[in-house]
């Protein structure tokens, strides 16, 4: 396996989630404000915020 993909198998095996920049609990407006959104891996989220991250079930509704 060729570099490239080395490093393709493993960016695909990296968890990732939407960071919200400007923290919700001080700006809830933003809450899906693009400018507002960055995706970075679990490790980095965690250790920037002191926490483990867990995942949530969301429901979205069409009206």
């Amino acid at each position: 396996m060729n570099e490239y993909k080395a490093k393709q198998q493993k960016h695909k095996k990296m968890q990732r989630v939407i960071h919200h920049i400007k923290e919700l609990e001080h700006h809830s407006t933003l809450v899906l404000d693009i400018d507002n959104l960055e995706t970075i891996c679990v490790d980095y989220h965690n250790r920037k915020h002191g926490s483990t991250f867990k995942k949530k079930n969301f429901l979205l509704t069409y009206i």
